[in-house]
């Protein structure tokens, strides 16, 4: 969506310069896109949306993160056997390997391309905190 008509404008300038927008304006970006959705959990019930609530934010967390690393230090994503997002900008993919977190909607929506990735043979996991935070 971002790419289409969602933050166009801001997301061309991500890809022009290959720059992060740190941590905390991508953690606020991404809980702002799910705050519709929060009020449907508590019309169900107040667990369900503070159910809803929390997992808005640790996913918001998460993907801030895994976005912020994957631009830092791609190496150091081992939850991925490759980093999409990383390789998304490297190889300069516009139409595949959106994946922020996970590559499971790329491969789901045909936008995933297995692009021969290579980890370093010694990776400094001192570097999973070492990402832009604001």
């Amino acid at each position: 969506m971002m790419h289409l008509w969602l933050k166009r404008e801001k997301h061309i300038q991500h890809h022009r310069n290959a720059a992060s927008h740190g941590f905390l304006r991508e953690f606020f970006g991404y809980a702002r896109g799910s705050w519709p959705l929060i009020p449907a959990g508590f019309l169900h019930s107040l667990e369900a949306g503070v159910g809803f609530s929390a997992g808005a934010l640790l996913y918001s967390a998460f993907a801030a993160y895994a976005h912020e690393l994957q631009h830092a230090h791609p190496e150091c994503c081992f939850w991925q056997l490759q980093p999409v997002h990383h390789l998304h900008h490297a190889e300069r993919m516009w139409t595949h390997n959106f994946g922020i977190t996970s590559s499971l909607w790329d491969r789901a929506f045909g936008t995933y391309c297995k692009v021969h990735y290579r980890r370093p043979a010694r990776v400094s996991f001192r570097n999973l905190l070492r990402i832009k935070w604001y």
